[in-house]
């Protein structure tokens, strides 16, 4: 090995490369199936995009919350206009 003063990360990040990896699959899955479920659905099209919106929405909104607290949630709530509308536009 040219750096065996690396030797006791390489497994981690070994680790984390293969989990990156499932998980991108599992996006891509998740992504590509998506209109297949969203079709057995007998709702019209803004009903459908209300619900996604909304547990979209709520889903990152738990996961905020969930990762960094009330310092989130702050930031969260304290967003300004430009920054409603940068979310906005990337969503």
């Amino acid at each position: 090995m040219a750096f065996p003063w690396l030797s006791h990360a390489m497994p981690e990040a070994h680790h984390q490369r293969r989990t990156g990896i499932a998980l991108i699959v599992a996006a891509a899955v998740a992504w590509s199936t998506a209109p297949l479920f969203t079709r057995l659905l007998h709702f019209d099209s803004w009903t459908i995009l209300f619900w996604r919106g909304l547990f979209g929405g709520g889903f990152i909104a738990a996961f905020l919350i969930f990762t960094q607290g009330r310092a989130g949630l702050r930031e969260l709530t304290g967003m300004r206009a430009n920054g409603w509308l940068v979310a906005r536009h990337c969503s």
